[in-house]
């Protein structure tokens, strides 16, 4: 299957998601602010796993503040993808954790953990994460990667987080990802 890339602009009227840059991004939009935690994934060496988040529609407005990475310090690609097709597995029930002291206590966004993609979409960002592949459960344990900060997502959508295992082993990966709610911009 082909990748489309579409590279890191500060903003792409034609795509409908948009990377904030630096102050921008802090001060556009206010919100809530959840995090998922304890998706974490067993792959194999060359393979792939991905969880894949379904935006609400409008007007709901999701952005990505932080997808925090951890587990053993194989080389990792970790990709964001947007308009990813294909057929949503199992929910990820109550994934998510409010942050905020208020009593909305859920997100509009709903998260899969075990998706079949047949299309990958559009390649919106991506990153190495890790260092050389270890040896053992213990060998080269990696954290607090963060990625992906800033990106508004465009609404009704699925987007994918990727993780490829570019090692000769099995490795573990854990994914936590926090985000930022909100329905209208700031100060209407």
């Amino acid at each position: 299957m082909q990748t489309k890339y579409r590279g890191k602009p500060a903003h792409d009227e034609f795509s409908g998601a948009l990377r904030m840059i630096g102050e921008v991004s802090s001060n556009i939009y206010e919100g809530l602010v959840y995090k998922a935690s304890g998706v974490s994934f067993a792959i194999a060496a060359g393979a792939h796993a991905e969880f894949v988040l379904r935006t609400p529609a409008a007007p709901a407005l999701i952005q990505i503040l932080g997808t925090i990475l951890t587990g053993q310090g194989n080389p990792w690609r970790i990709e964001l993808r947007e308009d990813v097709v294909g057929t949503l597995n199992p929910e990820i029930v109550g994934a998510f954790k409010n942050l905020n002291r208020s009593s909305i206590l859920s997100t509009s966004l709903t998260v899969y953990d075990n998706a079949t993609i047949t299309d990958d979409g559009l390649l919106l960002d991506e990153g190495d994460f890790g260092g050389t592949a270890g040896q053992g459960n213990n060998a080269g344990d990696i954290g607090g990667g963060l990625m992906f900060f800033g990106w508004m997502l465009k609404p009704d959508s699925n987007y994918s987080i990727r993780a490829v295992n570019n090692t000769g082993t099995l490795a573990t990966l854990g994914i936590d990802l926090v985000i930022r709610e909100s329905t209208s911009p700031q100060g209407s």
